[in-house]
């Protein structure tokens, strides 16, 4: 059934496979709100997410918000979920580690904004994306780095990104090239 907010907060402790703020096959009409300040996600031969939205198609969200502030993903950060965003997702990232990607969205489109930041010791083991995994974002993307090390490439936008890309670096290390644009169609 429907809810109309979920808040997941994870402060310690090991999730096997995945988190998600969102449901698996309901919506949640409102805000989708993730804090974690610690623990583990996944295994590291698994690649297992951490996502502000649903699991499955069906798994709506109005808006999310991702707050990483310690801990480790063995695999993905998105912003988004399988399901579509209606509305904005928020991710920030600050000493954390996230083993392989972040998405701003998530394999769902994304129907406003994506906000992408990272500060402090943030430690990603691949690439960096503003926009989403497959889903379009009908808004923009705006990322703001402060800090951190990105061991791949870092794209502003995602699959596809019908609005602007906005970057705005002010610190940290990117070991890869750095794209205004996506990976696909933005």
């Amino acid at each position: 059934a429907a809810v109309s907010s979920t808040t997941l907060t994870i402060t310690g402790g090991n999730v096997t496979l995945s988190a998600y703020g969102g449901g698996s096959n309901s919506p949640v009409t409102g805000a989708s709100t993730v804090i974690m300040s610690g623990g583990t996600i996944g295994k590291p031969t698994l690649y297992q997410a951490l996502s502000g939205g649903g699991s499955h198609e069906n798994a709506t969200v109005g808006s999310t918000t991702v707050t990483m502030t310690g801990g480790t993903i063995n695999g993905y950060l998105y912003g988004g979920g399988e399901g579509s965003v209606n509305g904005n997702t928020t991710v920030t990232v600050s000493d954390a580690t996230i083993g392989r990607w972040i998405y701003g969205g998530g394999s769902g489109a994304v129907g406003g904004n994506t906000s992408v930041t990272l500060n402090g010791n943030v430690r990603v083991g691949e690439n960096v994306y503003g926009g989403g995994y497959t889903g379009t974002v009908k808004g923009s993307t705006n990322v703001t780095i402060y800090g951190g090390t990105i061991n791949g490439n870092f794209y502003g936008g995602g699959a596809n990104v019908e609005g602007s890309t906005n970057v705005t670096i002010y610190g940290g290390t990117i070991k890869g090239n750095l794209y205004g644009a996506g990976s696909v169609n933005t």
